[in-house]
């Protein structure tokens, strides 16, 4: 069976000789393989540095000795824009040039990687780390960024602004940036602008590795990416952990978090579907990859362990070698809570099995089109620019109705493309046909792609009180707003949802063009949809998705069971068998499941459920709320 390795944060601060033997019981317990001890201080006092490079020595040695490998988290470098819950004792004394906002806000508690006493002093300290404490690994957080500290893009500093102004031949004003970046078509203004946020991220990891390289070149640095490390940074997210990492293994911890769904609108569903987004950009690297399992700010009556345990099991059937898990209050002793750590023990019998049940297989069902450096083509004045990118919609919004998805290589039954991914999607992988949102729709036509829209179309907003379908008994309620196509399309297409007033706009439609391509496409662009909206979840667009995926690729999904909101669904299909991950990331109980499959089985193997298999359905015993099993297939 693949090994999956579980790595454990821990405040540095909190690790002494009274409680080494406490954090050492709880690891060895949990089969916790790394510990990552977390400071959170700067550079700039050298009675601190010295203090923490002690402790680091002495409790690095001492998991060490004991068979559990002992890494360091350096918890702040760039600067998060913010002081977080476990820092705020944390003294700057040194002042360093701040990141600001293409608005010209100046960004608190942050340092530009253009301010090169910065980038010497960091360097000299992550050197001192390297070469005096022992470890063998050194994480830099995720605030190892430029873009993510604002509303607004960054960095648009003096530094930034004349190197943006060099690179493309004339003066680029801070006033200028929107309009010649954000919202026009690609041109030498966004060139410019990637590649000095680009350049600058990239200069400061050289010069990190650099300076470990002279003192201990055999240690590792690796980073916590974040999504602008994709695309808007300038950079991508293995270019960095490359740079980091020098002649040493790459490590990367990816991005999507359960406290996600728990203080933020966004769901668990697309919580799931970043982390399996960025571990499919990452194909081919040698990396260690890590899922990123933080429940900020703990304790579990912030975020529930039913999170961080339905995460992980999840994040296992999607091939993960492995998870940060963040199962140890970061603020207090290792008494206070250890119910994080007590889920995980009760449960990992069954994390284990649903990685064996998984393994060696190939995914399947729906394949989700994405592809990092998006941004440097982009059309602005169709698109909507975001941190977000890629965007994980069209996943999410399938995976909110329980069908399968899968990224990169597998058995595709059709393909989702939504937004400005449509416009490097390799045309082959659509000859069939696609669910496309009206961003992605605009961008084939573009192509030469007929999708039943006319050519130049018109994106407007529009606010509606609900929708309509073809099914009068499948009505959606929705209120909000959306950026629609309402330019003329195609008399041919068959209209399955449209806005229940007014002029009554197409918000979904299928068609067939003469190549005997089929599209589902919806007419919005997913970027301005709420997450929650019932333009993305619901009966109603759960129908229209399926019938879409048939059309397209001509028969079921290999698993689904209807009518069950947030019910993540995974299937990966091996030599006679198929498996399935059913995650239940809703605050109700799927009530007597029946899964639908797309051929007949003749045996089953039960994972944290009851069940039985007959021909081509699966019965299984309810699925309480957050919790979840897994089923192997035979034919």
């Amino acid at each position: 069976m693949k090994s999956y390795k579980y790595s454990v944060p821990i405040m540095n601060a909190t690790v002494n000789a009274g409680s080494r033997g406490e954090y050492l019981r709880l690891m060895k317990r949990s089969k916790v393989e790394r510990v990552f001890l977390c400071i959170c201080d700067l550079w700039d006092n050298e009675d601190t540095v010295q203090r923490n490079i002690d402790s680091l020595r002495d409790n690095i040695a001492f998991f060490s000795e004991n068979g559990i490998e002992a890494a360091i988290w350096q918890g702040v470098t760039v600067g998060h824009g913010a002081v977080l819950s476990h820092d705020t004792d944390a003294v700057r004394k040194k002042v360093y040039a701040p990141i600001v906002d293409i608005n010209g806000k100046v960004i608190e508690d942050t340092r530009c990687p253009l301010d090169a006493s910065f980038r010497s002093d960091l360097s000299a300290y992550i050197a001192r780390l390297a070469a005096e404490t022992g470890a063998p690994l050194i994480l830099l957080d995720d605030d190892f960024r430029i873009s993510q500290h604002s509303s607004a893009p960054c960095c648009a500093c003096d530094a930034h602004l004349a190197l943006m102004s060099e690179l493309c031949g004339e003066e680029i004003k801070r006033e200028d940036i929107r309009e010649k970046v954000f919202t026009s078509k690609s041109g030498k203004y966004r060139t410019a602008y990637l590649k000095a946020m680009g350049d600058s991220l990239r200069a400061l990891a050289a010069d990190l590795r650099r300076a470990v390289d002279k003192v201990a070149p055999d240690v590792r640095i690796g980073f916590c990416a974040v999504p602008c490390s994709w695309n808007i940074d300038g950079t991508s997210g293995t270019e960095i952990a490359r740079i980091l990492a020098g002649g040493t293994r790459p490590c990367l911890r990816l991005s999507g978090a359960p406290y996600w769904a728990t203080v933020s609108d966004k769901t668990m569903p697309m919580v799931l579907e970043s982390e399996r987004m960025y571990l499919s950009l990452c194909k081919g690297t040698d990396a260690e990859l890590m899922a990123e399992g933080d429940v900020y700010p703990r304790p579990r009556y912030t975020v529930p362990a039913a999170h961080l345990e339905i995460f992980d099991a999840a994040i296992r059937a999607s091939g993960f070698g492995g998870i940060l898990k963040y199962m140890v209050d970061y603020s207090t002793s290792p008494y206070y809570e250890q119910s994080y750590l007590k889920h995980h023990t009760r449960n990992l019998h069954l994390h284990e099995a649903v990685g064996e049940i998984f393994d060696g297989k190939m995914s399947a069902g729906v394949r989700v089109y994405v592809c990092d450096g998006i941004t440097e083509n982009a059309d602005y004045t169709l698109s909507t620019p975001t941190h977000y990118t890629p965007s994980v919609k069209a996943g999410e919004m399938l995976q909110n109705c329980g069908i399968p998805t899968f990224y990169g290589d597998g058995n595709a039954d059709c393909t989702a493309v939504f937004g400005e991914a449509a416009r490097h999607i390799p045309l082959d992988m659509i000859k069939k046909g696609a669910i496309l949102d009206g961003v992605a729709a605009v961008i084939l036509t573009e192509r030469g792609i007929d999708v039943g829209i006319a050519p130049n179309p018109i994106l407007s907003f529009r606010e509606f009180p609900f929708i309509k379908t073809d099914n009068e008994k499948n009505i959606s309620v929705f209120k909000g707003k959306a950026r629609l196509i309402t330019s003329p399309i195609s008399e041919k297409v068959a209209v399955t949802a449209s806005i229940a007033t007014g002029d009554c706009l197409p918000l979904a439609y299928r068609y067939q063009n003469t190549d005997g391509q089929s599209f589902t496409v919806f007419t919005f662009d997913s970027e301005t949809v709420d997450r929650k909206s019932g333009l993305l979840r619901g009966y109603a667009i759960e129908r229209i998705l399926l019938d879409g995926i048939t059309a397209i690729g001509k028969k079921k999904l290999p698993a689904h069971c209807p009518a069950s909101p947030d019910l993540y669904t995974l299937c990966s299909r091996g030599e006679g068998s198929l498996a399935v991950g059913l995650f239940n990331c809703y605050a109700d109980s799927v009530l007597d499941p029946v899964i639908e499959l797309d051929r007949e089985y003749a045996s089953a193997r039960f994972e944290g459920c009851e069940g039985r298999v007959e021909s081509n359905k699966l019965y299984l015993s309810d699925l309480p709320a957050f919790k979840f099993a897994a089923v192997e297939l035979f034919e």
